[in-house]
């Protein structure tokens, strides 16, 4: 069986205000798990990072 594992990154510009890169941050994770429920099953699973640029 192959398990694949992966990662979404969230840039969010320095100085975005936190509420701001909150909804960035739900959306891209809310966009993950829809592409989870329609992914084959060999996708084990994925996380959202937040990285300030």
């Amino acid at each position: 069986m192959l398990l694949i594992n992966f990662e979404v990154r969230v840039f969010v510009p320095e100085g975005t205000p936190d509420a701001e890169a909150e909804r960035l941050t739900e959306q891209a994770r809310r966009q993950m798990e829809a592409w989870q429920t329609n992914a084959p099953r060999w996708i084990e699973g994925a996380r959202v990072i937040v990285t300030e640029v």
